[in-house]
């Protein structure tokens, strides 16, 4: 049961779009010279302290790399961007920019922990040099269903299909050669880890539904794996939130978009049989609801934007379209990866370690920084096996 009001996650909410209005037109949604409208998908979180909140990630997009493209690109092109997933990741920028920041201000989110100095200079990983503050909860307002198995009769009520298509769809699961089940395939077959973006006739992508993906985090914290390197996920003394440190403790999206079924097999039914320890986020309705939702009525129809937008609290706003800033070209030496992208992230986790004093090999890659989590990995693995199936994306390998 909720230990806040309704009118506290519409705050929430209302936080998270009040944000977006403020940032700068580049990116946005626009009326295209024919008179069709663009839509786009909002994400942001924000933090709560002591009854106070702020948001500090707020990004859109509905676009994701194609798969045949990733292991070109040296970790500066964005894999997956989907608002959601942009959120997170700008979510992990903030607090590696958090903790850069720590010997000139005290943060309300982010701790040093007590590391012994014979720790630090072994460096064995993980080596958690940070810690969540006492309290902290973490809220993520999404303007629609996250794309995936949450989200199969809200898709299925708008999608055109032929009596045909929609007859095969309903005798038979059709999987990838993978096992993965195609994003907009199969409404009537639910419980599966689905690709995006759905649509046939859209370059194949190996990355997971954004349901997944969050699905997933409730075991493994909004912490991506090499941030997990060296920041810890929970608080470590007594707290009686149900969701507390890097964990979300509700996802907040418009009361018309919640099937309540969908939503609790999604990120509930479907884990039962996972014996890890989860922290299960609250799935809210709101009726606050986002100008440049796919919902805007008009006689043209409407068209995806093709941009989009990440802007953290203690970074800066930009706009991205392909994966990378706007006004660069994806490429292996991209002179304009996004904040948030994986070698921007690596490269930030370098520079706290360099500031806690922790020396880290010049030739190492970003996998093998990352799998140096073990616990996290295994953790992981149990989860994919409950799922049944959860191919990996083509590797994108660098050294940072």
């Amino acid at each position: 049961m909720s230990k806040q009001t309704q009118a506290f996650y519409d705050r929430v909410a209302s936080l998270v779009i009040s944000k977006y209005n403020s940032l700068p037109r580049k990116g946005k949604p626009i009326v295209r010279t024919d008179g069709t409208p663009e839509w786009t998908t909002l994400a942001g979180i924000v933090l709560e302290t002591d009854s106070s909140l702020e948001c500090v990630s707020v990004a859109t997009g509905v676009k994701a790399t194609p798969d045949q493209n990733l292991d070109k690109h040296q970790g500066r092109v964005l894999h997956d961007m989907h608002a959601e997933i942009l959120c997170i990741r700008g979510l992990n920028r903030f607090l590696l920019n958090e903790c850069l920041r720590l010997n000139q201000h005290k943060s309300k989110y982010i701790r040093r922990l007590e590391v012994p100095v014979p720790a630090k200079i072994e460096s064995a990983y993980p080596l958690s040099l940070f810690g969540p503050t006492t309290g902290l909860r973490i809220h993520m307002y999404v303007s629609e269903s996250p794309c995936g198995d949450c989200s199969l009769s809200t898709t299925a009520s708008t999608y055109y299909a032929t009596a045909k298509e929609i007859e095969t769809w309903q005798a038979e699961l059709e999987r990838l050669p993978n096992g993965l089940v195609r994003g907009r395939d199969h409404f009537h077959h639910v419980g599966h880890v689905r690709t995006k973006p759905g649509r046939r006739d859209s370059p194949l992508s190996m990355s997971k539904s954004c349901s997944d993906k969050l699905a997933l985090k409730q075991f493994t914290s909004l912490l991506s794996g090499p941030v997990s390197n060296i920041i810890d996920s929970t608080a470590d003394d007594d707290d009686d939130c149900e969701a507390s440190g890097f964990y979300l403790s509700s996802l907040i999206v418009p009361r018309s978009e919640i099937v309540t079924t969908d939503f609790a097999r999604a990120f509930r039914g479907r884990l039962a049989d996972i014996t890890a320890s989860a922290n299960y986020f609250e799935f809210i309705g709101t009726d606050v609801e986002f100008a440049h939702s796919r919902k805007q009525l008009s006689e043209k129809g409407t068209k995806p934007c093709p941009y989009a937008i990440v802007h953290i609290a203690n970074g800066k706003s930009e706009g991205t379209i392909m994966g990378v800033r706007q006004g660069f070209k994806p490429s292996p030496t991209c002179k304009g990866p996004s904040q948030v992208a994986r070698i921007e992230i690596a490269s930030t986790v370098r520079r706290v370690l360099e500031q806690e004093g922790v020396a880290l090999s010049e030739n190492i890659g970003y996998l093998e920084f990352k799998d140096l989590n073990r616990a996290r990995r295994a953790l992981k693995q149990e989860v994919y096996k409950d799922l049944t199936v959860w191919a990996s994306t083509k590797s994108d390998d660098f050294k940072f």
